[in-house]
């Protein structure tokens, strides 16, 4: 019985307009309208590949609009959404007109005839009915796919496996474009308004650009885990960025006007441990990884000295792992067991899932 459930949903998803339809082509005598809902269902999937294979570039000219505005990290984010809303909007608006007007020289010309015999009037309506269902089922199978590949919830979502167009839809559904929009769209979580040593708050700290998240998900390409891509990125920052110290120096000296982040640290080459992690903090979001930018202590030889680092979670081992990139040149810190005998953890200094 249980295998027959998913069969029996995706019925009465298909059937329920197709019904809805016969019924309302006896009450209303036209089939103008359901038409127009097929219409519109085949304008929203359309849209939806349309922002799915051109999310990148279009975020990319966003986030650079955006951040050009010198806004506050909350109304940053919440004018990207909207003219990410606002982008689909229009899209799949162009889309639906764009075929209104198909329909109504092409499709509706050679039907609408039939529109005063009663009996062609119920089959076509109940016909274009069905293919309204077919279409919203299609819509359900693209919110389950994406649910699932994206791992906003931990369990998967498998009771549609065994039908043939759910799988069908899955296999072409890009793994790589859905971490490069959940990286683009889930919102920062726990970023306090701390100042951090020359000015730079934490929110400016991590902010990324189109660089630094094209070169993440270009030395991710082939990674088939993310612990191996927490590993890369690590890797990459570690031998890639050089330590300033010159700026350590004038930054504990208190200097206001030295610039920091992750985005000075990959133009510059250079950095401080808080530009490390904040720079791991850019790349890992950009490929889809839970992070934390961790603040404390930390042992440089001689001393406990003020320090930044990171904490990534992999979902295959059920646990946040710490990071230092910073460290990469005097030894292997990354998810090392012997990490805090030089480490002392003070605070979660942001978070974003």
């Amino acid at each position: 019985m249980e295998g027959n459930i998913p069969i029996l949903i995706c019925l009465i998803v298909i059937l329920l307009p197709a019904l809805k339809a016969a019924y309302n082509s006896l009450r209303i005598k036209e089939f103008d309208y359901v038409l127009n809902e097929v219409t519109g269902s085949f304008s929203l999937i359309v849209s939806i590949f349309i922002i799915f294979n051109f999310f990148k570039p279009l975020n990319n000219w966003i986030n650079t609009f955006v951040s050009s505005l010198d806004l506050s990290h909350i109304i940053e984010y919440l004018l990207k959404m909207g003219l990410l809303i606002g982008s689909f909007l229009v899209i799949n608006s162009i889309l639906y007109n764009l075929f209104r007007i198909i329909n109504r020289f092409l499709i509706w010309k050679q039907i609408e005839f039939l529109e005063d015999k009663g009996f062609f009037r119920f089959i076509i309506s109940t016909f274009l009915g069905a293919i309204k269902g077919f279409l919203t089922l299609i819509l359900i199978f693209i919110a389950i796919i994406f649910i699932n590949k994206s791992g906003v919830i931990d369990k998967q979502i498998n009771i549609f496996n065994n039908i043939r167009v759910y799988n069908i839809l899955e296999q072409n559904v890009d793994t790589q474009k859905i971490s490069e929009i959940k990286s683009g769209l889930i919102k920062d979580s726990n970023i306090p308004t701390i100042v951090y040593y020359n000015g730079v708050t934490l929110s400016q700290g991590v902010k990324s650009d189109s660089a630094i998240n094209e070169k993440a998900l270009e030395i991710t390409r082939n990674a088939k885990t993310d612990l191996e891509k927490a590993r890369i990125i690590y890797a990459w920052i570690g031998s890639n960025i050089t330590y300033d110290d010159k700026k350590a120096e004038e930054v504990m000296n208190g200097d206001k006007n030295v610039k920091s982040g992750a985005i000075v640290a990959f133009n510059t080459r250079t950095g401080i441990c808080f530009d490390y992690a904040c720079l791991y903090v850019a790349m890992a979001r950009a490929v889809g990884l839970p992070v934390r930018l961790i603040t404390g202590t930390a042992f440089n030889g001689k001393e406990y000295i003020s320090h930044a680092w990171n904490q990534v979670y992999i979902k295959s081992l059920g646990k946040w792992i710490n990071v230092d990139p910073t460290f990469y040149k005097a030894g292997d810190y990354f998810n090392n067991s012997n990490f805090n005998a030089d480490h002392k953890e003070e605070s979660i200094a942001g978070q974003w899932n």
